[in-house]
């Protein structure tokens, strides 16, 4: 008898890296990545993701805020409204007090006051809170006139205003806020530390 006929060779594999090879974490450079790190993060074998300044690599694989970092909450500007604010007639001198967390008694920070403005910006009066706080409980603030004899508040128009930000607006970076009494609107700029 005549030998069988020789068998055919088999067709490569794909290699590299993808769902398939790499299914608990993520592809750099066509290398599998752990996918838990800032730098390179992700699962089921996508491209790593590098998580951005205010974000961590989370549990789950996915960049999101870091619930445990200090962030900066900071009154930047405003624009007031109504008209008299002085006995001269003169615009108001308003200042921002800060309650962080919006829980607190207390101001926790106060800014500086802007004479005779209804666009009064500011520098300095930060307070700070962990970003879990700052989107659960939030922080609350007043803003007043100063005065010679007592200071009139602008807004709210009784007790105070708590801001609890989402996620999306935490990274944005600044929350406006607008219609609490004469206070046309207030915005705060949102740093990390």
């Amino acid at each position: 008898g005549t030998g069988g006929s020789a068998g055919t060779g088999g067709t490569g594999g794909t290699g590299g890296c993808g769902p398939v090879t790499c299914s608990t974490g993520c592809c750099l450079a066509g290398s599998c990545e752990f996918g838990t790190t800032d730098m390179a993060c992700g699962r089921q074998g996508v491209a790593c993701v590098t998580c951005s300044a205010q974000e961590t690599c989370q549990g789950d694989q996915t960049c999101g805020i870091d619930l445990e970092r200090f962030w900066n909450i900071r009154p930047v500007s405003a624009v007031v409204t109504g008209s008299n604010w002085d006995v001269d007639f003169s615009d108001p001198d308003p200042y921002v007090e800060m309650f962080c967390p919006a829980t607190q008694t207390n101001a926790s920070a106060t800014s500086s006051t802007r004479s005779d403005t209804k666009m009064p910006t500011w520098t300095n009066g930060a307070c700070s809170m962990k970003a879990r706080d700052i989107i659960s409980t939030g922080w609350a603030w007043t803003m007043w006139d100063d005065d010679i004899t007592f200071d009139a508040r602008i807004g709210p128009s009784s007790g105070k205003h708590t801001v609890t930000p989402t996620q999306t607006q935490l990274l944005s970076g600044t929350v406006t806020v607008t219609g609490q009494s004469y206070v046309g609107s207030l915005t705060f700029s949102l740093t990390p530390q």
